[in-house]
C-alpha cells in the first residue's frame, strides 16, 4: 500500500519539512518557505498558509480536496473492514456446520457400528461375486 494512503491523516513533520531551508514560497519568492501544503506539498511562506483542521494548505481548494480524500479513504477503509468481518463470519459458520455434520456422522456410526459393518460386508461380498462372475464370462 502506498505511503500516502497509509498516512493520509497526517504526514510526518520531517517529510513535510524536508529541505525547507532551500525552498521559497512560489507566491512570494523573497520569503523562505516555513511549511508545505498537506494536499499538494507546495512550499508555503507564513503569509500563504491557510490552516484547516490542524493542517497547512495553500488554498481553500487544496483544503477541500484533502478533506474529501480523507473522508473517501475513511469510507473505503470502513467498507473493507466490514467485508473482511463478513468473510470471517462466513468461514466460522461454515466450520461450525462441518463440525456439526462430523459430530452427527460419528454419533450415527458409533451407535450403528454392527449394522453398518454388516451392510459393508454384504456389499463387499456382492461386489466380489460380481467381479468373479465377470472374470468367468471372459
Amino acid at each position: 500500500m502506498c505511503y500516502l494512503k497509509q498516512n493520509l491523516n497526517r504526514l510526518p513533520e520531517e517529510y513535510l519539512m524536508a529541505n525547507m531551508e532551500e525552498k521559497v514560497c512560489p507566491n512570494h519568492p523573497e520569503d523562505t518557505a516555513v511549511s508545505r501544503c498537506a494536499s499538494c506539498f507546495k512550499p508555503l511562506c507564513a503569509q500563504c498558509i491557510i490552516k484547516s483542521n490542524g493542517d497547512d494548505f495553500c488554498s481553500d481548494q487544496c483544503a477541500t480536496n484533502f478533506s474529501q480524500s480523507k473522508e473517501h479513504f475513511a469510507e473505503v477503509t470502513k467498507r473493507d473492514k466490514a467485508r473482511k468481518l463478513k468473510a470471517r463470519i462466513k468461514k466460522i459458520i461454515f466450520l461450525i456446520i462441518i463440525a456439526i455434520i462430523g459430530y452427527f456422522g460419528y454419533k450415527y456410526w458409533s451407535d450403528n457400528k454392527e449394522s453398518i459393518n454388516k451392510k459393508l460386508e454384504s456389499k463387499s461380498k456382492q461386489i466380489q461375486k460380481d467381479l468373479d462372475k465377470m472374470s468367468e464370462d471372459k
